[in-house]
């Protein structure tokens, strides 16, 4: 009774979002992945310093979760977490070695809230492979997924005419 109680601490204890992140990824549910996704990105919003214990209720909610699913879910708290997301991209360039390593800083492992996710995937009851093949994944295109585009440019506010190319006649 008492692991019983204490697995669910938690989630009694969390934020609307949270549960709702919880509530969407349970194996009844009909949620789409974005849905999924979208939840839990506003509950690691609403309370970051609780990322990694989201993704982990998240996971746990299935066993038949995807590849792709995980990835992108992961993704989403990365979204919510930019500094955490400049932090595996380091890590990534660092892992993969190569040109992209000199440029970067050494690394010597993924920031501690990283750790506690690919944990959480490893300890899920999920299928053979599953965490192996999202953390390479995450490594293998840090640059596509990770890059950080900064604001929009301001908008230009006259246009470019051509010139006058009569001939004369």
């Amino acid at each position: 009774m008492l692991a019983l109680a204490t697995g669910l601490l938690p989630v009694m204890g969390a934020s609307p979002e949270w549960e709702k992140a919880v509530e969407l990824s349970a194996p009844e549910s009909k949620a789409s992945l974005g849905s999924i996704c979208l939840a839990v990105y506003k509950a690691v919003k609403a309370e970051p310093d609780k990322a990694a214990d989201i993704f982990e209720d998240v996971i746990e909610q299935r066993t038949t979760w995807k590849v792709s699913e995980c990835v992108a879910i992961f993704k989403a708290v990365l979204m919510a977490l930019p500094d955490e997301k400049r932090n595996l991209a380091r890590y990534a360039r660092s892992y993969r070695g190569g040109k992209d390593a000199k440029s970067a800083p050494s690394v010597d492992g993924p920031d501690p809230i990283i750790n506690r996710m690919l944990d959480a995937l490893h300890r899920a009851s999920l299928e053979d492979g599953v965490p192996e093949q999202v953390f390479n994944e995450l490594i293998d295109t840090p640059d596509e997924v990770f890059h950080d585009w900064g604001p929009p440019p301001a908008p230009i506010d006259y246009f470019v005419t051509p010139e006058d190319s009569s001939t004369g006649v």
